[in-house]
């Protein structure tokens, strides 16, 4: 009995080690270290919907509001283009820390799988992209582009800003 009581206590142990990992549609694997790339926030606003600062999201209130204004405006001008996993929560939710004014790091939550369809995570391109449009393929936005550039709708340079954005 104590044998297979021992045999199950090992079974658990490496279970619960066992290393959890994001596969997202794509086939891009992500897991703790893993190095992420941060795309651009899909709020009207320019701002991330789907990087929340864990302070704010454990106790209700923003410890440091100037983190999150820090997240969003560095990302807007660029300045975070990668970020390592520290921790993998489920099969969508991961976690990033990333340097904040004035020192230090802020943590941040992922909803992976969201961010990664709204263009705020990109994955690398050997894997493909994951349209930003639910459900339709780069290559039929870029027909619906082309068709609102011939009608006249969108202008020229606006056809190249859309179109740059969603192949990169």
């Amino acid at each position: 009995m104590r044998y297979l009581i021992s045999i199950i206590m090992v079974m658990m142990g490496l279970m619960a080690n066992a290393q959890k990992q994001i596969v997202l549609e794509n086939g891009y694997i992500i897991q703790k270290n893993d190095t992420v790339e941060i795309g651009e926030g899909s709020k009207p606003d320019g701002n991330f919907a789907y990087f929340s600062d864990v302070h704010w999201l454990t106790t209700g209130t923003s410890m440091n509001k100037s983190a999150e204004d820090d997240f969003n405006a560095m990302n807007k001008n660029n300045s975070y283009k990668k970020a390592i996993v520290y921790k993998i929560e489920d099969d969508n939710i991961f976690y990033v820390k990333l340097p904040v004014r004035g020192g230090g790091n802020q943590k941040y939550k992922v909803f992976a799988k969201q961010a990664v369809s709204k263009g705020e995570l990109r994955t690398p391109k050997e894997y493909g992209n994951i349209s930003k449009a639910s459900g339709s393929s780069i290559s039929d936005e870029l027909m619906k582009l082309k068709k609102l550039k011939d009608d006249g709708i969108i202008t020229d340079e606006e056809f190249n800003k859309a179109k740059s954005k969603l192949i990169n």
